[in-house]
């Protein structure tokens, strides 16, 4: 997805949605693709320290391997942010889906104010509402990231989302520490 001309604040915004529904994304793209090492789930790794370092002293995307289903190592070279998930296929339904999902994941984030956002995330996992998320960012696509036992992956990927929006974070973002 093109985000030239995105502010480092909405691409955490997409970093932050996006790990709400890892999971989700990949049994659509095809769960064998979880298990990829040209395709690693960023909830099981560091990256998010990276990216914390980074939005604090306007790094680049250096620390982040090109390997990883979201990638942000191309918004240094291209303005890009990759998604490595989807497996191959000639499926049209498939790839139109996929597309579907990716742009309103990205609209959604985007058009977010990333307090705003934070404390939705917060709130919709405090209050078990995944449905609502759901629908809120992808609307009737929804359903087709609705793979059994959905809420209680959406409630582990959003466990991932809360440790990186702590008010820790936000201190440090602030410039409080």
């Amino acid at each position: 997805l093109n985000c030239r001309d995105l502010t480092l604040k909405q691409i955490y915004n997409i970093v932050i949605l996006y790990q709400c529904f890892e999971d989700l994304i990949y049994d659509f793209a095809g769960k064998e693709r979880k298990k990829s090492i040209f395709c690693v789930p960023i909830g099981n790794t560091q990256y998010y320290n990276g990216f914390k370092g980074m939005m604090l002293g306007g790094e680049t995307y250096p620390f982040w391997s090109k390997y990883t289903g979201l990638n942000l190592r191309t918004l240094h070279e291209y303005g890009t942010v990759e998604f490595r998930h989807l497996r191959g296929t000639k499926d049209r339904s498939t790839i139109f889906n996929w597309m579907h999902i990716l742009y309103r994941l990205y609209n959604y984030a985007i058009s977010r104010d990333t307090g705003s956002l934070e404390e939705e995330i917060k709130q919709i996992s405090h209050n078990r509402n995944y449905l609502t998320l759901g629908h809120n960012v992808f609307g009737e696509y929804f359903q087709c990231l609705q793979s059994p036992g959905y809420e209680k992956k959406m409630q582990e990927d959003m466990a991932i989302s809360k440790l990186f929006i702590t008010n820790k974070t936000k201190e440090i973002m602030d410039g409080r520490i």
